[in-house]
């Protein structure tokens, strides 16, 4: 008996299964590596603000960094006070394939704390 015919056809009834579940691995792992580094740039940030001269302009130099390292940022959130500094940040992400679902843009947001503790900076998700 000739099973050509039939495993041809599974074939291509399976392939655009695998085709949807390989793209939706890739998507994920493009999010996953953006908010990676999307949480590695707060992390940084809070790092910086407690290593700059106090009588600089601490905040306009922290948003100059996210402008320069992050793109299409949607919002950006930075609260400091003496000791402390919290920074939310929310972007969006665009997945190099095209979604199953209507989005086509997916959005993050993260939000850190930072505080200087005994000379010890402390950084912590909120």
């Amino acid at each position: 008996m000739n099973n050509k015919g039939q495993t041809l056809v599974v074939f291509i009834l399976l392939l655009p299964l695998m085709v949807m579940l390989l793209s939706f691995v890739i998507n994920q792992g493009y999010v996953y590596v953006a908010k990676r580094e999307l949480e590695s740039n707060i992390k940084e940030s809070i790092n910086m603000r407690f290593k700059l001269d106090e009588s600089l302009d601490i905040e306009s130099k922290i948003r100059n960094y996210f402008i320069k390292n992050i793109e299409d940022i949607k919002s950006l959130d930075i609260k400091i006070s003496p000791n402390y500094i919290k920074v939310t940040v929310m972007i969006i992400v665009k997945p190099p394939l095209p979604m199953i679902i209507d989005k086509n843009e997916l959005e993050i947001e993260s939000s850190y704390e930072g505080l200087l503790r005994d000379d010890e900076i402390i950084i912590s998700k909120e």
